[in-house]
């Protein structure tokens, strides 16, 4: 994988101090990877404990714990959030805004404090206005956000801003598109792609799926993901927003075509609940600034995924 990486990336990174959060995570963990293999001095910590990791074990929502984490860090990924599907972000809203603001206040804040020189955050396609289909950086602040997760993202991506305004920093905001790949969630109230891998994996042969199946969505995998992440953490965005996805619209039917075309089973859209939405990152700005491209297609990092998925003991 390092060959992805210029010299000059290479060398700005190595050896450098670097706190990863939400290591335990799917984005996280794919970041952690990516740094080792650079040769990055890595302090990876989240919030639950992984087998066999050095993992530091850390609750953002305490202050003080945040600012000796950031202490003498010479780069910070803040990767850590709450994720789930729009049912449950939306029954259970306060279980994910109230920690999320509380984290993201905390972490940013204490690299503030701290003065650490590089500082990526991450954003969500959440944080763009409902309804809104050309998702473009320029219009990032404007509009109600999709859904409550969006909102509270769109508090660091301000907070971020402001800071790089009073304070000269050059720190980046990326606006991720919807993440898939190895270490995701795989239970059957997540995200479309893998709660349709849970069921699969559990022996399903026969699913129903919410909806027409004919939304579309902006699909990017884990490893294309964290490169953007650290491309951006390295050359900064002086806290303007810069999406990163594939830049492409893929609907729900075609996503189960796909995942169909190498695993067998039947499945049937029932119409109920969804209307029509699409939802697609304009890129053009990653690839200008960060010289970053999503380099692994949705049908190859669908494989992937499932091939890493049935070699995990229990499901994931």
């Amino acid at each position: 994988m390092m060959q992805r990486f210029s010299d000059e990336l290479l060398a700005s990174l190595k050896g450098k101090r670097c706190l990863v959060t939400g290591a335990a995570g799917m984005v996280g963990r794919h970041v952690v990877e990516l740094l080792s293999e650079i040769g990055a001095d890595v302090t990876p910590t989240d919030m639950r404990s992984v087998v066999g990791s050095t993992m530091l074990v850390a609750d953002l929502r305490y202050f003080d714990l945040c600012e000796r984490m950031t202490e003498g860090m010479d780069c910070v990924f803040h990767v850590a959030g709450l994720k789930g599907s729009a049912k449950d972000t939306s029954e259970h809203a306060s279980r994910y805004f109230v920690p999320m603001l509380q984290m993201d206040t905390n972490i940013l804040e204490a690299c503030h404090l701290n003065k650490v020189p590089q500082v990526v955050f991450t954003s969500s396609i959440g944080a763009y206005a409902v309804g809104a289909t050309a998702l473009m950086e320029f219009d990032a602040f404007n509009g109600q956000p999709m859904d409550i997760p969006g909102w509270a993202k769109r508090m660091g991506d301000l907070q971020i801003s402001l800071y790089c305004k009073e304070y000269g920093y050059n720190w980046a905001v990326v606006r991720l598109a919807h993440i898939y790949g190895p270490w995701d969630k795989f239970t059957e109230d997540a995200m479309f792609i893998p709660s349709l891998l849970a069921r699969l994996k559990r022996g399903d042969k026969q699913i129903e799926l919410l909806g027409t199946g004919t939304s579309e969505r902006d699909f990017l995998y884990a490893e294309d993901t964290a490169e953007g992440i650290i491309r951006a953490l390295i050359k900064g965005t002086k806290g303007d927003v810069v999406n990163l996805g594939s830049g492409k619209g893929f609907s729900i039917r075609k996503v189960a075509g796909i995942v169909n075309s190498f695993i067998p089973f039947h499945y049937r859209f029932n119409g109920l609940g969804q209307s029509y939405s699409h939802r697609v990152l304009d890129i053009h700005r990653a690839k200008k600034r960060l010289g970053w491209k999503p380099r692994i297609s949705l049908e190859d990092g669908l494989r992937r995924t499932w091939e890493w998925l049935k070699a995990q003991e229990g499901g994931g």
